[in-house]
């Protein structure tokens, strides 16, 4: 599973803003920042298979994140 803390680590890594995230992997900006930080703690995605395409959207824009 790929974790919020995780998340916002690789878009740390990558200089990447909530908002430029939101834009490629196709979600709102909101929706970054609740995946990556709910209700005082970081949240796990439900659904990996989900996220993992995403991450291979990202790659294909020439930006990635590892998913293991």
């Amino acid at each position: 599973m790929i974790t919020g803390l995780q998340i916002r680590a690789a878009r740390a890594a990558l200089r990447m803003s909530s908002a430029e995230l939101a834009r490629v992997a196709g979600v709102g900006q909101q929706t970054i920042k609740r995946f990556e930080f709910v209700d005082g703690r970081y949240r796990t995605f439900a659904n990996y298979r989900y996220h993992r395409a995403r991450a291979a959207d990202l790659a294909a824009s020439g930006r990635s994140i590892t998913c293991s």
